[in-house]
Formats: structure tokens, sequence, C-alpha cells
């Protein structure tokens, strides 16, 4: 799940855009809250507005493929209300600590866990610098790909250097970041926690860009590159309701299909038609 800042502003923006998008269950989850918390919806009707909403989409609506996946994200959003924060200040001195790490990926790893701690302490005031994501998830913020040794080898490299430390009980992988000073002057301001290392690179001078549809950060290899790989290979899916030409009933079909004319058990019964007049025909030519 990605992390949002601000849930409110971007379930309205998937309702302005009437789409779920590459991730239709977190979608679910942050209208669901929305309807909720903002709307003051009961679960009954939570779960008629966000049926509405998927019909409007213009998917292929079938009740057996949405709905446990709506009374999951619904029952999610109790005791649960939407996360509303401006920004994550990050500070010259921690930024200066982390600098002196001479190493990229291991610097996007301490910016990354730096910007988790600083999140939950917001979100709950006793987290004291602790951050409970997977160490996978923290390695995919941080866009750090290495093998699984290497990525040993860089959490013991930012602990020997007392920037994190590891939690004692055995199993818990949790971290505490050590080298938070809010005490100096804030010099960034991150208001995306989606891709936290390219946000650390952008910083740094690096080509990355913002996706012109979604927002997210990529590396822009050309200045015609305007959309990162999610946005660029996603289509919306778009369907159209036509009338059987044969049986008269209602069916759905893509879009972009513009000679069909019959549903799919007329179009079968038309199939084996044209197949029995062939034989006949063929068998009256021999």
């Amino acid at each position: 799940m990605d992390i949002f800042l601000n849930e409110i502003a971007e379930a309205e923006k998937i309702i302005e855009s009437k789409d779920l998008g590459v991730k239709p269950s977190q979608s679910l989850f942050l209208l669901a809250k929305y309807y909720r918390y903002i709307m003051k919806y009961k679960k009954s009707k939570i779960i008629t507005a966000l049926t509405d909403f998927i019909k409007s989409t213009g998917i292929n609506y079938r009740p057996s493929d949405w709905e446990k996946s709506v009374e999951r994200q619904v029952d999610r959003t109790r005791n649960n209300p939407p996360i509303n924060i401006e920004y994550i200040g990050i500070t010259q001195k921690e930024l200066e600590d982390i600098a002196r790490l001479k190493s990229p990926p291991v610097e996007r790893i301490a910016f990354t866990a730096l910007c988790l701690a600083k999140y939950r302490n917001i979100l709950c005031a006793r987290n004291n610098n602790w951050i409970c994501t997977s160490h996978k998830m923290l390695f995919s913020l941080s866009s750090v790909n290495k093998t699984r040794y290497e990525k040993e080898m860089m959490i013991h490299k930012l602990v020997k250097a007392g920037m994190l430390q590891p939690a004692l009980a055995v199993g818990n992988t949790n971290l505490q970041v050590k080298f938070i000073d809010d005490s100096s002057l804030i010099v960034l301001k991150i208001t995306d926690m989606r891709e936290l290392g390219k946000e650390y690179m952008l910083y740094r001078g690096k080509k990355y860009a913002r996706c012109e549809n979604c927002g997210r950060l990529f590396y822009k290899r050309s200045n015609s590159q305007l959309y990162c790989k999610n946005c660029k290979g996603y289509q919306k899916i778009k369907t159209k309701v036509l009338t059987c030409c044969d049986c008269g009933k209602e069916f759905v079909v893509d879009s972009k299909a513009n000679n069909k004319q019959r549903c799919d058990k007329c179009q079968h019964i038309k199939q084996l038609e044209y197949q029995r007049k062939s034989m006949a025909k063929a068998r009256n030519i021999m």
C-alpha cells in the first residue's frame, strides 16, 4: 500500500477522475474512508456508494468480483480516520548526516527511514522515532535493488554509524532512527511518500521528474518523457452497453469493439448456423 499524507485529497482525485487506477483495492480503501469520515455515511451506504462508483468507472461490474473486496475495505476503515499531514520536514543537520555516508544507496535508505520515522511520530506522539515497516518495504521505498546480503550489510553500516538501532527482541525487524534533529532548520519538505529514495535523489539534483498523471517520481531519460512506467502502460478500463440485434438483451463489450452486434449466446448460435449452411453448400457442390 502506498502512503499518502493527505488521504482526503487523494480520495477526491479518485472521485473526480472516476478511475480506480492500477491499485483498485487501495483506491476503494481511500474512498471508504472518505465516505465514512467526511460524508458521515453508515456501512450500508458506504457499500452502496462504492458499488455505484465502480459502475461509474465503466468497468464491466459483476457483483461476485467486487462484493468481498468492497466490504473488506469498508471494515478496514473502522477507527481508522483519513490521514491529513501537510508535509514531513527534513532539517539541514539530518541531510548533512546522511550525506556523510558517501554511498547513494545507503543514503537513500537512511533518508527513507528518517521520513518513515517522522511520519509515524506525527501519527503517534509515543512512537519515539521507530519504524515498523518491513525491510522489504524499506528497500522498495528507497529504490534500492540489491542482493539480500548487500541489503543486510547496508543496514549494518547504518547501525554501526549510529544512525539506526535495531529492536532488541529476537525476530523483531523494527528499527529506531537515531539521527533525528528537529532543532535544526527545515530545508526540505516531503509531500509525497511513494518514492522516498527518488525524492532524495531529486534533492541531490539528479534527473527525476513527476509523472503528469499520478505525480509519482520517475527517472527522466528524455525531455519528451512525461509519464512513469505505470501510467505509460496503463489504460483506463472502459466498456459500453449494446443491445443484441437478435434477442434484444443488453450486453457489455469493450469500448473499442465497433463491429459487435450480438451477445455471446446469439453469436454462438449464429456461428453454428453459418457452419451448417457452409457444410450443406459443400455437400450440394459435391
